[in-house]
């Protein structure tokens, strides 16, 4: 595709199957990257409102404002200049606020992935942190496993990437090292997950023991009981620029599908 100077992951379907087919294919493309920038900028919305006390609507409002504004006026070039800044934000953010989170005294350590008790109103005698699977859920699970093997797959946003790169070689290795990124990238996420179970989250200022519906404020409730308010802030920008990355390469996905169905 590289080779071909394609521009979308649709332009080999539409010149196979002719422009109809071609739109058509378009559908779930965009309903793909419609219903993920939903996601995304949700949890903006929600870290925001439990660190800094702001509205979910107006969090969302302003953090898509902002990156539709940035990447409209300054085109592809914003778009890739922003990204190495907001990955740099990420893995220096979230870094550095592990070790403020693991000396908090309400934090117990070594950390532990077994014998926790996360959720205080479920009665689960399996480990916590790598959970159980039922056998009423294999179904639901290879969904999942088949969802993220493959569906990252037909992703304008990893195509604009490698569409765009200088050369062959050049696109080969970006995605070698993105997926090598990838896995970096969750290596923190993972450390506050440990961290978040193996709290004393009664004798914080939190006040109260985690419930199921608390999992998805891991990251921001840590940020903002477990750290000093300069380190909160600092992980919150992580946090957003993690969001803010994923949603600008959305912001240009409709634009080059939308040209490519009009030629």
């Amino acid at each position: 595709m590289r080779t071909k100077s394609y521009v979308t992951m649709l332009d080999p379907l539409q010149i196979k199957y002719g422009k109809p087919l071609g739109a058509l294919f378009y559908i779930p493309a965009f309903s793909g990257e419609i219903l993920w920038s939903a996601s995304i900028l949700a949890a903006l919305g929600t870290s925001l409102r439990v660190i800094c006390g702001i509205n979910d609507t107006a969090s969302i409002i302003v953090s898509a404002a902002i990156a539709m504004t940035y990447t409209l006026f300054g085109g592809l070039y914003s778009v890739a200049f922003t990204d190495i800044i907001q990955l740099i934000c990420i893995f220096v953010g979230l870094i550095f606020s592990i070790p403020f989170m693991t000396t908090s005294p309400h934090v117990t350590v070594p950390l532990q992935a077994s014998n926790v008790t996360m959720f205080m109103d479920i009665d689960q005698p399996h480990s916590k942190f790598f959970g159980k699977l039922e056998r009423n859920d294999v179904g639901v699970w290879i969904d999942y496993a088949i969802m993220l093997i493959f569906g990252g797959i037909p992703w304008q946003a990893y195509f604009q990437r490698v569409l765009s790169a200088r050369t062959v070689s050049v696109a080969k290795t970006l995605s070698f090292c993105a997926a090598f990124g990838c896995f970096c990238a969750a290596i923190p996420s993972i450390v506050i997950g440990l961290i978040t179970m193996n709290t004393d989250w009664p004798a914080t200022e939190y006040g109260q023991k985690l419930v199921k519906d608390d999992y998805k404020l891991a990251v921001p409730l840590t940020l903002l009981y477990l750290t000093p308010p300069a380190v909160a802030f600092i992980g919150l920008g992580a946090v957003s620029a993690a969001v803010m990355s994923s949603l600008i390469v959305r912001s240009w996905v409709s634009a080059p599908c939308s040209r490519e169905m009009s030629l």
